[in-house]
């Protein structure tokens, strides 16, 4: 006489066991993507100055209280959050909105936009087309993030390597981006036809 009781609980810890390690590696997939994700993130840096803990709030300057290891005040630490996870709203907030190439003043102009939506619909298309004729997009923010060495030429994504550029500087410093990258590209295949492998060393072009 077979023991079904004794058949059943072979089978259970089988598909139990089974069952926890499918969990196991499902928990380390998503534990291992939440950590490459986060990596990627702008984060604000724990600060010091004279030895003393300061609140990660860039432009504040008070140390941290008792029992507290981040932020000054729950104001200070919903405003970091806030602009913390956002590598363009940390800089503009940081760098106050104006442009550092033609120094006009973005924050300035969105105001505005949003006054004349607000008092007069023909004023408000009337500086919707004169912006749209000085290059900027009315829809979106006047003045936009930028890296002062792009990431892809390995800056960082800090706030001392951001910048606050308006729509048509931006525009027009991605288009040079755009033109070093191209002739980056065309110049490869020639070095890598005169890279000597053997020496580790650029080959002479110069016919003896």
């Amino acid at each position: 006489m077979t023991n079904h009781w004794a058949d059943f609980w072979i089978d259970f810890e089988e598909t139990y066991w089974d069952w926890r390690k499918r969990e196991r590696n499902r928990r380390q997939f998503w534990s291992d993507a939440h950590k490459e994700a986060t990596s990627r993130r702008f984060r604000m840096p724990d600060r010091e100055m004279n030895g003393k803990k300061h609140c990660r709030l860039p432009r504040c300057e008070n140390p941290l209280p008792k029992r507290r290891t981040s932020w000054c005040s729950n104001e200070h630490m919903w405003l970091g959050y806030r602009i913390g996870s956002n590598f363009s709203e940390a800089v503009l907030w940081y760098y106050g909105g104006i442009c550092v190439l033609c120094g006009i003043d973005c924050g300035e102009i969105d105001a505005w936009l949003a006054h004349y939506r607000l008092i007069d619909r023909d004023l408000y298309r009337a500086a919707c087309a004169t912006l749209k004729a000085a290059g900027f997009d009315p829809d979106t923010r006047a003045g936009e993030a930028d890296h002062v060495v792009p990431v892809v030429e390995g800056g960082p994504t800090t706030l001392e390597n951001g910048r606050v550029l308006c729509q048509p500087c931006h525009k027009r410093e991605t288009r040079f981006l755009q033109q070093r990258l191209n002739r980056s590209r065309r110049m490869m295949p020639q070095i890598a036809m005169n890279f000597d492998p053997d020496t580790g060393e650029m080959a002479s072009t110069n016919e003896q």
